[in-house]
C-alpha cells in the first residue's frame, strides 16, 4: 500500500512516504533535493515493507511538525522499523527504532542520506581520540570517496554554488552510532561519496562476522538529523540578556563535561536550571554555551553504564524550539552563541542560532 504525507516550511516541501524504495523526498526551493532511501537490516530492506502508520502533525503555533511513519518487514523474523521525525524552520530531527522481534540485529545499515544539487564544497567533521577535526574538499565533476580510514563522522556539509548550505549528523546517541566497537567480530563503516552534483552517505551501523554473536532480542535506536541555512531572520535591533550557562549552573559539579571544563547541557542540572531560568524571564536571552563531546553517563540517566559518548545537539533543538515557543508568547527571543569556533561551523548549530520563523504546515 502506498501513501504520503507532506510537510511544508518557508523553504521546502517534504514528502514522506511508504511502498517505495525512497521514503523521505525533500525539495527545498534553490532546487536542491534530499532523499532518505530504505535501511536495511540482515540483508533484508523495506522496499516490500507493511505499512502500519504513516500520520504527520503540526503545532497550532505553526513553529514546529512531527511525523511518524511505522513498517514492519514480513521477511526473516519480521522487524519492525519505526520513524519519528521532528521538523522545525531549518532543521529536521530523525529518531529510528529497529525491533527485532524474537531475532538479532545481525547486521544494520542506516538509510542512505543522498542529496542532489549543484555543490562547491564539503565540509566533514570527524571524531578521533573524543576530539572533533574537520577537513574541507573542494568538489567538481570527478568522483571523491571521502572517509577511507573509517573515522567517525559527526556531520558533513555541502555549500551549493548560490550559498545555501545543507547538513547531515548524528543525533546525541554516538555511543550507539559506535556500538559496533563494544562487540568482537563486529565492524562499521561510514562513508561519503560523490561530486559536484551529488552525495551520498552511508552508514554501517553493525556487522557481525558471525550470527551467533549479536545479541537476541534487542532493539535499536539511533538519532539523526539534517539542517539547512538560507533563511536568516534579522534580530540586530533585539535587545538579548546574554547568559553564559557556566554562570548560570554554579559550582556543582555533576553537570561538568568529562572531557572538557565545561558543562554538560545534556545533564540534568543544566535542562533544570535553563528552563527555570526561562520560565521567569522578561528578557530576550542569548545563551553562551558549549557543544563540546562528553562521556559521563550520568547526564544521560544511565545509571548501569560509567561512560557513553554523546554531545548536546539534540538538547539544543528541543530547548531552542521550547524557548522560543515560551519567549514568543511575550514578544521575546531566544538564541545561542557557541563558545567553539569549530563546532560553530556545523549548520545545525547555525539555524539553531537564529530566531525561528512559525511557519511549519502539514498537508
Amino acid at each position: 500500500m502506498f501513501e504520503t504525507n507532506k510537510i511544508i516550511g518557508s523553504n521546502f516541501e517534504c514528502n514522506l512516504q511508504s511502498g517505495e524504495s525512497e521514503f523521505l523526498h525533500f525539495n527545498h526551493r534553490n532546487g536542491t533535493q534530499i532523499i532518505l532511501k530504505n535501511f536495511e537490516c540482515n540483508g533484508f530492506n523495506e522496499d516490500g515493507a507493511l505499512l502500519q502508520k504513516l500520520k504527520v502533525h503540526s503545532t497550532l503555533d505553526n513553529y514546529s511538525a512531527s511525523a511518524e511513519l511505522f513498517q514492519t518487514i514480513p521477511f526473516g523474523t519480521e522487524f519492525e522499523n519505526r520513524r519519528n521525525f521532528d521538523f522545525c524552520d531549518s532543521f529536521a530531527r530523525v529518531i529510528v527504532d529497529v525491533n527485532p522481534g524474537i531475532g538479532a540485529v545481525e547486521k544494520l545499515k542506516l538509510e542512505d542520506f543522498e542529496i542532489c544539487g549543484e555543490f562547491n564544497s564539503l565540509q566533514v567533521f570527524f571524531i578521533e581520540n573524543n576530539q572533533v577535526k574537520m577537513e574541507k574538499f573542494n568538489l567538481s565533476d570527478e568522483h571523491v570517496v571521502v572517509n577511507q580510514e573509517n573515522r567517525f563522522v559527526l556531520a558533513f556539509n555541502v555549500t551549493c554554488r548560490d550559498g545555501v548550505k545543507f547538513e547531515c549528523g548524528a543525533g546525541n546517541d554516538l555511543w550507539r552510532h559506535l556500538a559496533a566497537e563494544n562487540f568482537e567480530n563486529c565492524s562499521n563503516r561510514f562513508m561519503i561519496e560523490g561530486n559536484s552534483q551529488k552525495i551520498t552517505f552511508s552508514r554501517q551501523i553493525l556487522a557481525f562476522e558471525n550470527s551467533e554473536d549479536a545479541p537476541r532480542k534487542r532493539s535499536w535506536r539511533l538519532k539523526y538529523y539534517f539542517a539547512w541555512d538560507d533563511y536568516v531572520k534579522s534580530s540586530s535591533d533585539i535587545d538579548y540578556c546574554k547568559i553564559a550557562l557556566s554562570d548560570l549552573i554554579g559550582d556543582d559539579c555533576s553537570h561538568v563535561n568529562s572531557l572538557a571544563s565545561t558543562p554538560c547541557i545534556a545533564a540534568p542540572l543544566c535542562r533544570r536550571s535553563l528552563r527555570n531560568m526561562l520560565r521567569k524571564t522578561d528578557k530576550s536571552i542569548e545563551l553562551a554555551a558549549n557543544l563540546a563531546l562528553c562521556t559521563d553517563a550520568s547526564h544521560l540517566e544511565r545509571s548501569g553504564d560509567n561512560q557513553l559518548l554523546h554531545w548536546g545537539i539534540d538538547d539544543f533543538f528541543e530547548l531552542s524550539i521550547w524557548a522560543t515557543k515560551l519567549l514568543s508568547k511575550n514578544n521575546l527571543y531566544f538564541r545561542f552563541a557557541i563558545q567553539d569556533d569549530l563546532l560553530a561551523e556545523l549548520v545545525g548549530l547555525q539555524v539553531l542560532n537564529k530566531n525561528l520563523e512559525n511557519a511549519i504546515e502539514t498537508e
